[in-house]
């Protein structure tokens, strides 16, 4: 699926919702619900130290771990154009 793709799975989800066109908490939720929907996940730009530390091998290094991490996301197909 592309960005744009999501895009528009998520503009038929706010269009469905029941909140009323003045509803944005309603509609970010409904946003959310269809991204979930589609698999996607959201997730920070940079690893936090809670998530690194999950993963932390004895051998690996937090930068080898934090590295992985951005390239993992650079590489995401949602990644906004030339970012």
């Amino acid at each position: 699926m592309t960005r744009e793709e999501l895009i528009e799975v998520m503009v038929r989800r706010m269009a469905e919702s029941e909140c009323g066109p003045t509803s944005l908490h309603g509609h970010a939720y409904a946003a959310l619900a269809a991204l979930e929907a589609a698999g996607v996940r959201l997730v920070p730009s940079e690893a936090t130290q809670e998530m690194t530390g999950a993963v932390l091998e004895p051998t690996a290094s937090r930068y080898e771990v934090m590295k992985t991490y951005s390239d993992m996301i650079a590489a995401s197909p949602y990644a906004p154009p030339g970012g």
